[in-house]
């Protein structure tokens, strides 16, 4: 940087920025479809069958990609499927399509090579399913899930992530669904504005038990999941994790997970959720997403059907976080939130 800056004084011509090529795959849990500067970045090995959208990234911000394309060297282990060209950057939609390793290649508008970078496409040998809440709250190792119990009637939201070893595999729009009678299994591209591969599970009714797995197939192979729907009456109560404060400064937000379980402490999925802060009360869904501030004490609860469960926050804004429609990160539904949660808050405290 420094050489950069001397040449520029000296007249000696100024340095090229950075470029590099990125995808669309998400790693940082933040309630949000923008990617962070961590994850401008490629995120290979890419599970067989992946969908994968490409970038250029410039370290200047003006930077213009006009005329400018990526390409695969080896298209039948990652096929460009579509190109288009943006004046904020070089897009490419692809297909993982075969197992492998090939060169992905950023030209510029003369046909010039300016970037390069190897990718791998593998075969899954483990494919999970985790609970969203420890994903959000970063408890990776409390996600895993071996058997969801469903209510009855109730929706839930899983998260689906393949493995080859101990490497996660990137990419989504890779698996294809076959689910039992009784049960309605629906891959989703987006939810809580998170883009990763998603499944609404909805228990139609009991069915009479053995219940046939689910199966996932991917990369042309097939996971068998199991699932116990239950009745709602086996909800014993909800607890509510949060985010911890530590290493967070005012203004960070930070977020709490509801979670209804049965009388032995087990989780169970497809309850609805009520939320209430500082006794204002907001919509329906898993997630309170609020911004952090310790000189405001505010009584957080979470209503299910039958119980409900508080804890104590520090924070002067926040708002439910749905599983569809705008996320935390903006929107008319936040800023009614955060706004009548801070007016209350405020009238507490000098009363």
């Amino acid at each position: 940087m420094l050489v950069c800056c001397v040449a520029g004084l000296l007249g000696l011509g100024a340095c090229e920025p950075a470029v590099s090529i990125t995808d669309d795959v998400d790693r940082t849990w933040d309630f949000s479809s923008t990617q962070t500067d961590e994850d401008a970045r490629l995120h290979s090995p890419y599970v067989l069958g992946a969908q994968v959208a490409l970038s250029a990234r410039s370290s200047d911000d003006g930077h213009k990609f006009d005329g400018w394309s990526i390409v695969s060297s080896d298209p039948e282990v990652f096929r460009i499927d579509e190109e288009a060209t943006e004046g904020a950057g070089a897009l490419a939609h692809g297909q993982a399509v075969g197992a492998g390793t090939t060169t992905l290649r950023l030209l510029d508008g003369g046909g010039h090579e300016v970037e390069r970078a190897a990718i791998e496409v593998l075969v899954p040998d483990r494919v999970e399913l985790d609970a969203p809440g420890p994903m959000f709250l970063g408890h990776e190792a409390e996600a895993a899930l071996v058997q969801p119990r469903v209510v009855e009637g109730g929706t839930a939201t899983l998260l689906v992530r393949y493995f080859r070893g101990a490497r996660e595999l990137g990419g989504r729009g890779a698996m294809q669904v076959v689910a039992p009678s009784g049960i309605v299994v629906t891959p989703e591209d987006r939810v809580w504005s998170e883009r990763r591969e998603w499944i609404s599970l909805v228990a139609t009714k009991r069915p009479p038990l053995p219940l046939d797995p689910i199966e996932l197939r991917v990369g042309g192979i097939t996971a068998l999941m199991s699932v116990e729907v239950v009745p709602a009456s086996d909800v014993a109560g909800i607890e509510v994790a949060t985010e911890p404060e530590d290493g967070h400064g005012d203004g960070d937000f930070l977020a709490a997970s509801a979670q209804a379980v049965d009388g032995g402490g087990a989780r169970l999925f497809g309850v609805a959720y009520a939320w209430e802060a500082g006794g204002l009360e907001g919509g329906e869904g898993d997630f309170y997403r609020y911004r952090l501030n310790r000189d405001h004490d505010v009584r957080l609860v979470a209503h299910g059907e039958a119980s409900s469960t508080a804890v104590m926050i520090h924070a002067d804004e926040g708002d439910v976080v749905p599983a569809a429609g705008c996320s935390a990160a903006g929107g008319s539904s936040l800023l009614v939130g955060l706004v009548g949660l801070a007016l209350v808050v405020g009238r507490r405290r000098r009363g």
